[in-house]
């Protein structure tokens, strides 16, 4: 039997062919599930911190960090703060609507993970809006898995557009809430 294509329309306009996720009597491959991936798998409680009283946008990742590596996925705590706080001063991550994205892949990392971190106060940031950013989303990964670290921020991306689910972080007060919003705000991909 002949097998099933999808055509798919890329970013640019362009057409490409695709092999359908599911074909009779293969296991699909891990980046085919990546596309019905849900946050959940990609963070925990602990890595959500509601209402941070930090006074500057490293601060605010040193605990996002801190919180990774109580999750237990860091290897070098300090290390990887280093890496993320290098990467942060080759390009800034601030995207407007007051988010940051800082993203980084080390060898100090065992899985990709997410952090999420809101802010009682605002901090200075280039972002290209030029508001100052109170919502932080970490994105941290090994060294030798780009693509999954690729769709994760691709997804993080899709939810800022998502309205209100920026209010609804910021009106967040515990982990599970924070939590919540992802859940509640699920865009279809």
């Amino acid at each position: 039997a002949p097998r099933r294509r999808w055509r798919v329309r890329g970013v640019n306009g362009s057409r490409r062919m695709m092999k359908p996720p599911c074909v009779p009597g293969q296991v699909p491959s891990t980046s085919l599930l990546l596309v019905t991936m849900t946050f959940h798998e990609f963070t925990a409680g602990g890595c959500m911190l509601p209402r941070l009283d930090c006074n500057s946008k490293d601060k605010a990742i040193e605990r996002l960090v801190q919180a990774l590596a109580a999750d237990g996925v860091v290897g070098d705590e300090q290390a990887l703060l280093k890496d993320i706080l290098t990467r942060e001063s080759v390009g800034d991550t601030a995207v407007g609507h007051g988010v940051a994205i800082p993203h980084v892949r080390s060898a100090h990392v065992k899985v990709p993970r997410l952090a999420v971190g809101t802010l009682v106060t605002p901090v200075p940031h280039r972002g290209t809006d030029g508001l100052e950013v109170d919502v932080l989303f970490l994105i941290v990964g090994p060294d030798g898995d780009p693509r999954t670290m690729l769709r994760l921020l691709a997804r993080v991306v899709r939810y800022v557009r998502e309205t209100g689910f920026l209010s609804c972080l910021r009106a967040a007060t515990t982990a599970e809430e924070l939590l919540a919003c992802f859940a509640d705000s699920d865009p279809q991909d």
